[in-house]
C-alpha cells in the first residue's frame, strides 16, 4: 500500500457536481474504514480538488489548489459535464489536456464520466482504444473523435489505466474497483454496501 495516496478531482466550468461529490465521499468512507480497522499503518489519503478557476460548475466549488501547482496524483477523476464539452475544452485545453497526459505518463489511474470522457478523448490517449460516454453525446462524440472505438452498448470501458463510464452510477462501480485496488476487498465491499446495493462488480 502506498504511504501517501493522492486522489484528485478536476473541477471545470459546466461540471455536474454530483459526478465529483459521489466518488469523493466514497473514497472518504473507504479511508474511514481502513483507519478504523487499523489496516493502513501510516498511510495517508489526500483528496484534492484541482482547477484553473476559483469557482466552477453549476454548484460552485472552491478548489484546493490550482491545477498547475497540483502534486502528482495516483488517481484522477474527470468530471461529468452539463454544457457542450467543446465549450469546456475551449476554456481549459491549453492547461488541462497536457496535465492529463502528464499524469497518464506517470502511471495515474484516470476515470472520466459521461460527456466528460471528451476531456480524455481530446488528449489522444483514447485513439484506437475502447471508450464509452453518455448516450446523449454518442453521435457528436463519434464525429469529434473518429479514432476512438466508441462502445455505445457498454457502461464502463477500461484500457490500461484509463476508465470511461457512461453515467455517475457507473463511476461508482469504477470507484469501488479502485478502492479495492489501492486498499483491499473488505474495504471495497464496505463502501459498496453503504453507497449502493446495485453496484456491479
Amino acid at each position: 500500500m502506498l504511504k501517501s495516496l493522492k486522489v484528485g478531482f478536476v473541477l471545470t466550468p459546466g461540471m455536474l457536481t454530483t459526478g465529483t461529490a459521489y466518488p469523493y465521499e466514497m473514497w472518504a468512507a473507504a479511508f474511514d474504514r481502513v483507519r478504523a480497522k487499523r489496516l493502513i499503518g501510516d498511510t495517508q489519503l489526500h483528496l484534492i480538488t484541482v482547477s484553473e478557476k476559483l469557482s466552477t460548475g453549476r454548484l460552485p466549488l472552491q478548489p484546493d489548489i490550482d491545477i498547475q501547482n497540483s502534486p502528482p496524483l495516483d488517481v484522477v477523476y474527470l468530471p461529468a459535464l452539463w454544457r457542450n464539452p467543446r465549450l469546456v475544452l475551449r476554456d481549459t485545453e491549453k492547461i488541462l489536456i497536457p496535465w492529463i497526459v502528464s499524469h497518464y505518463d506517470r502511471g495515474a489511474q484516470i476515470a472520466a464520466v459521461g460527456s466528460g470522457v471528451s476531456l480524455l478523448a481530446a488528449t489522444g490517449l483514447l485513439d484506437k482504444r475502447p471508450a464509452t460516454t453518455h448516450w446523449y453525446y454518442f453521435d457528436e462524440f463519434r464525429r469529434e473523435y473518429p479514432l476512438v472505438d466508441l462502445k455505445s452498448d457498454f457502461f464502463i470501458t477500461k484500457s490500461q489505466s484509463l476508465f470511461c463510464t457512461a453515467s455517475i452510477n457507473s463511476l461508482a462501480d469504477v470507484t469501488v474497483h479502485l478502492i479495492e485496488h489501492f486498499f483491499n476487498s473488505e474495504t471495497a465491499l464496505h463502501v459498496e454496501r453503504n453507497f449502493s446495493h446495485e453496484i456491479r462488480r
